[in-house]
């Protein structure tokens, strides 16, 4: 059992692949991310659900191979991730939702890009946009 504020999947980190630390709190969107990740020298680690995300973030950045934030719209505590991305360093954030307010919103923040979850999904070669964000 993994106590409140834990680490939802505490598998080790890679010691030289860039990781992105996805939020999302489904499942298969959250394993497909990761997937898709993979497929271009990306690493995942998952964070499910709503937590303490300042604390979980600092946490991993430890590592120090952190590249990043990507999180869905959490039903709009999205901008929980935000804050504690930029609070831990992070300055690179993408919001992946369904949601076009959130998405026009998520415009006005620094450091934030948003992409539409149906059309990454429906088009898995726009995951290279992570990796060309390394190139940044």
């Amino acid at each position: 059992m993994l106590k409140e504020g834990s680490l939802e999947n505490p598998e080790k980190l890679p010691e030289k692949r860039p990781v992105f630390i996805v939020v999302e709190d489904s499942f298969n969107y959250a394993q497909t991310h990761k997937q898709h990740l993979n497929k271009f020298g990306l690493d995942a680690v998952i964070l499910r659900g709503i937590g303490n995300f300042v604390e979980q973030i600092a946490e991993i950045q430890k590592t120090k191979n952190v590249v990043g934030v990507i999180t869905d719209g959490l039903h709009g505590s999205w901008l929980n991730v935000y804050e504690a991305a930029i609070s831990n360093g992070i300055r690179k954030i993408w919001l992946i939702s369904g949601n076009e307010d959130m998405i026009n919103f998520s415009k006005y923040l620094p450091y934030t890009r948003a992409i539409s979850k149906v059309t990454l999904h429906q088009n898995p070669d726009k995951y290279k946009i992570f990796l060309d964000a390394l190139k940044e």
